[in-house]
């Protein structure tokens, strides 16, 4: 073997169980080699590691130091999701939040079967692609990976060094998954309720989050409350899109508006008008997001007639 078994702080009986289906582990599939004439039955997770080539090994230990400084405890073997072709490198787990990564060298970035084969972890989990700088430079501008739609649970990790050591640099760097534990963002969520509709206006209470990490947030929330109102379009709804602010629009069905909705090009203050009726689905789902992405929410309300 290149190396001693790999350094797992994650046991696989300590993985949160998916909804979905479960995990499954290279370590448990044997497989017959019979390469040199006489036959050997090893783990999958063991065939691999003899194999592994000097870049991989250098990726995979970047990603799992980088995990480490995020507060993740991190299982260093093939992991994957019953259902699903093949395994990942690895795994991390931080609470309740679950990531899986895998490293891919410059050659099998340009094996686009195998490509896309990764990519549908991403349906369950959050999934980083350990690239190097040139697989990421191909991954960002070949024409035929341009064709590939990553949804938001795919984050791109590439190494750099710093004073000696190597981390990665995340793309895009605002995900909640590799957002600093030690540091979350605050945010106020004001309530405004009136006769037939209610106010709510998100704000960044220390004033400090990257536009990055801001545009994300706010997408976050725009989609959900999307989400609770597009049950209520009909063939005869509208939406009339202000093109002074992004995102901005009101939202109308049977020529009655139902929802109205603004935010500020440079922080994150969103302002979201809806009815009562979808208010009490929409709050519920606010403070659900918030816990998701670690945020610490801050709620005021109260009541106008």
């Amino acid at each position: 073997m290149n190396e001693t078994r790999r350094h797992s702080s994650l046991k696989p009986e300590d993985l949160i169980p998916l909804e979905s289906s479960p995990w499954v582990f290279a370590k448990d599939i044997y497989v017959t080699d019979t390469a040199d004439g006489s036959q050997h039955t090893n783990s999958y997770d063991d065939r691999e590691l003899e194999s592994e080539g000097h870049t991989h090994r250098a990726l995979r230990h970047n990603c799992l130091n980088a995990l480490q400084q995020l507060g993740y405890l991190t299982y260093d073997g093939g992991i994957g999701i019953k259902g699903h072709n093949g395994f990942c490198d690895g795994a991390g787990q931080r609470g309740y939040k679950q990531v899986l990564f895998e490293c891919l060298s410059d050659w099998a970035v340009r094996d686009l079967e195998q490509l896309q084969r990764k990519l549908k972890f991403a349906d369950t989990c959050t999934l980083i692609l350990v690239l190097t700088k040139k697989g990421a430079k191909h991954f960002r501008l070949s024409k035929k990976l341009k064709r590939i739609t990553l949804n938001e649970q795919v984050i791109v990790a590439t190494p750099y060094k710093e004073d000696d050591s190597w981390s990665l640099h995340f793309s895009p760097p605002y995900h909640p998954a590799i957002s600093p534990v030690d540091k979350p963002m605050r945010v106020e969520l004001h309530v405004i309720r009136k006769r037939f509709f209610t106010y709510y206006t998100i704000k960044d209470m220390d004033k400090n989050m990257s536009p990055s990490f801001s545009a994300s947030i706010e997408k976050r929330f725009r989609r959900v409350a999307s989400d609770v109102i597009k049950n209520r379009f009909n063939g005869n709804n509208q939406r009339n899109t202000n093109t002074e602010k992004p995102f901005n629009f009101i939202a109308r069905s049977k020529g009655k508006e139902i929802a109205r909705y603004s935010a500020s090009d440079t922080q994150l203050d969103i302002t979201i008008k809806v009815t009562n009726e979808d208010a009490d689905k929409l709050e519920p789902k606010f403070h659900a997001l918030s816990e998701e992405l670690e945020l610490e929410m801050t709620m005021t309300s109260r009541a106008v007639r």
